[in-house]
């Protein structure tokens, strides 16, 4: 059985900071998460689509990345408070206001030019229209929900998706007073969105209506106290530096040993063929360390047995040698099955004596390979069934606990390679399918991490 996550009033008060678009798209807000259906902790196909549709996120690199960005200086909160802090242009009349921006841009491509002239025009009307226009709830808010999205479609473990969605809460507090203030400050920025593509009105008035509607509810979390501490037992905000502190453990690296890298295997127990290796795992991974400075991949290798099925494979790290807890939290953080483990090159260490392990085991998956036998069915069966058919209809089987990694093609089978937080309930989930389909006829299902 998959872990059930027990609600609590901490995670109450941070789904209270996206309320309004968990009641507009029919979500749970008593759920972390945001869906109406039992939780589960590994991959959710929906989520994936929908960040990777809507936000561009692919990954759990680009999950952090738009984290960062929107808690830092990568939001739209930050160009709109530079422009509202300029109160002598703010106050000029508007053919003023228009000549002075346009000579202050003047050397700019006239693409560019169009639309920060666009963005200010709009920040100045809206400097007319409200008292005190801040729009950084919109960001940080936006910033929690990924927080929490990143955990329902398994980009990261709930520890780091809580820990980090409590960092940035505490700054919403230190920025408002109130529910109403940070919900004001919310709307506020998704109108100053909302005016720059043109489409106000109706969409502005949803967003009003659903936050209205959380204010409504028995149980809201606009009841609970807006300073109230926010706590996970167990869970301490300050250990995920990836996320919010990277930059200050790269200036203190720097400062203490540039040059110092240490060579890292990532030896993973997964059936991955090549190109899989990168999709899964390789891609986010070198993203990740070149984003952080941390360091780069350099290499890698695939284990086959004697048929020439995958066993499983290597991915080779150069890593800064001040950087190596933090790089260990990482890979704890993201779906590795089990039985992996990493391991250091002694003889690039500058201190031989800090790492006594041989091998550092990670991961917490566990895998299911089902092998379909390709030679000794009927050949109508053959004819008649799709081995694509087999794969699309177990994903959605298994969309809420597992997901295909790889495959092989062998001389009288073909395999598939599923990874999920059970063994015993990936294969439950699929026997009923096994047992119905005609190509899965003599088909074996073994355990593989």
């Amino acid at each position: 059985m998959s872990k059930k996550i027990k609600m609590t009033d901490t995670m109450l008060w941070l789904n209270g900071t996206y309320a309004g678009i968990i009641m507009e798209n029919g979500g749970d807000i008593f759920s972390y998460g945001a869906r109406k259906m039992p939780f589960q902790l590994f991959n959710r196909k929906l989520e994936r689509t929908s960040l990777k549709v809507w936000w561009g996120i692919r990954g759990t690199a680009e999950l952090l990345e738009q984290i960062e960005d929107k808690s830092g200086e990568g939001g739209l909160h930050c160009f709109f408070d530079e422009v509202m802090s300029r109160k002598e242009l703010m106050e000029l009349p508007k053919e003023k206001f228009d000549e002075e921006i346009q000579r202050e841009l003047h050397e700019e491509d006239s693409e560019y030019q169009e639309n920060i002239i666009q963005k200010m025009q709009i920040i100045r009307e809206m400097s007319q229209e409200k008292k005190r226009p801040t729009i950084i709830a919109y960001d940080y808010c936006r910033a929690i929900m990924l927080c929490i999205r990143g955990y329902a479609c398994g980009y990261i473990p709930f520890e780091r998706s809580i820990g980090m969605a409590i960092v940035i809460a505490k700054k919403l507090q230190k920025h408002f007073r109130s529910w109403d203030e940070m919900n004001e400050s919310y709307l506020t920025g998704y109108e100053y969105w909302l005016r720059q593509y043109k489409e106000v009105d109706q969409s502005l008035e949803d967003r009003i209506k659903a936050t209205d509607e959380v204010r409504d509810l028995e149980n809201s979390p606009f009841n609970l106290p807006w300073d109230m501490e926010l706590c996970h037992p167990g869970v301490n905000p300050d250990d995920y530096v990836l996320f919010s502190g990277s930059r200050t453990v790269q200036k203190k690296t720097v400062q203490k040993k540039t040059e110092g890298m240490v060579h890292i295997t990532l030896h993973l127990n997964a059936r991955l063929q090549p190109i899989d290796r990168g999709d899964v795992y390789e891609y986010d991974l070198d993203k990740t360390l070149k984003k952080y400075r941390m360091g780069e991949i350099v290499g890698g290798g695939t284990a086959l047995g004697k048929d020439g099925e995958v066993e499983d494979c290597d991915i080779e790290i150069s890593l800064k040698e001040d950087l190596i807890e933090d790089f260990i939290g990482f890979v704890n953080s993201i779906p590795i099955p089990k039985g992996s483990y990493l391991m250091i090159d002694e003889d690039t260490l500058s201190e031989k004596d800090r790492f006594q392990r041989d091998k550092i085991n990670v991961g917490q998956l566990e895998g299911l390979a089902l092998y379909l036998n390709g030679s000794d069915l009927p050949k109508e069966v053959y004819e008649s069934c799709d081995v694509n058919y087999v794969m699309e209809e177990l994903e959605k089987i298994l969309s809420d606990c597992g997901e295909m990694f790889s495959y092989f093609e062998g001389s009288t089978e073909t395999a598939l390679y599923f990874y999920g937080e059970s063994f015993d309930k990936m294969k439950n989930r699929i026997s009923s399918f096994i047992e119905d389909y005609p190509l899965c006829r003599q088909c074996r299902i073994i355990q593989i991490a």
